[in-house]
């Protein structure tokens, strides 16, 4: 037992070592999934039909299927398609990569945040985890929005470490970009913006567990980190609505059906106060 402890200490210390046997493990796992499983989800067929239509360049009918679904899944499925691979296949492959290359981000954030021990635990949890398993084996865009997202989550925790100089504006551009990305695989994505804009307000504010008063010239980098977050985050998405133009598709960075949902109820409340 104490030879095993000494060889588990030995990886640990090795971080490149440590990451790949838990990306190893991953990658393992989700692609046994498929072999295990006869039948994909009524999601998963949609989503390959629209690939299909995209793959054969019928954008039009291809997002008449769902006229709000964000594109880059399908758009994924539909580019590997052209090597021959089945649109089912192709989501799948998609699937397992994406889902088996989300111990890195995880790994990553975990190291900045508790240090390489806990960081190798979170990531061999997320690596056995059943329900990403059964998610990155389907024909489901969870694992790659997952996978958008914390590597969005990574950068922002990177920045958030860093003192306000170029590398940091770097990493909150790249955070702004892994955003974009998770958006245009599920609308959600965008919750990363106000979560920045908190951790930013954080930072001024309460540096090191204290209350050490107003800083401006933090205040305004953080404000510019921000303002450059989000101008990434738009110039990424411009292509999707640039390749959407002439199809149903309404796909953008803010869900319309929340807009409207938020709007009926502020019209709800303003009814009611009338009364």
């Amino acid at each position: 037992m104490g030879n095993l402890f000494d060889k588990l200490e030995s990886v640990l210390d090795r971080r490149l070592v440590c990451l790949s046997v838990l990306l190893l493990l991953a990658l393992c796992l989700r692609a046994a999934r498929p072999f295990v499983v006869d039948r994909i989800s009524k999601d998963g067929v949609l989503y390959v039909y629209m690939a299909r239509d995209i793959a054969s360049g019928d954008m039009e009918s291809a997002f008449m299927r769902n006229r709000r679904m964000p594109p880059l899944y399908v758009f994924l499925m539909a580019g590997l398609s052209f090597t021959g691979l089945s649109a089912e296949v192709s989501g799948l492959v998609v699937s397992v990569l994406a889902g088996a290359l989300l111990v890195v981000p995880v790994f990553l954030i975990g190291e900045l945040m508790y240090g390489r021990r806990l960081a190798a635990l979170a990531a061999f949890l997320v690596a056995m985890n059943p329900d990403l398993v059964r998610l990155s084996g389907s024909v489901m865009r969870d694992p790659l929005f997952l996978l958008m997202l914390f590597c969005a989550l990574f950068f922002m925790v990177e920045a958030m470490g860093l003192q306000v100089r170029r590398r940091s504006m770097v990493c909150w551009l790249l955070c702004g970009i892994f955003t974009t990305l998770a958006t245009a695989v599920r609308t959600e994505g965008i919750v990363i913006l106000p979560v920045g804009v908190l951790c930013l307000a954080a930072d001024v504010f309460c540096a090191e567990g204290k209350f050490p008063g107003f800083n401006a010239k933090k205040a305004l980098a953080s404000l510019s980190c921000v303002v450059v977050m989000f101008a990434g985050c738009y110039l990424a998405s411009l292509p999707f609505m640039r390749l959407l133009e002439g199809s149903p598709g309404t796909w953008g960075l803010v869900d319309k059906r929340m807009l409207g949902y938020l709007r009926t109820l502020s019209s709800d409340s303003a009814s009611g106060e009338l009364e």
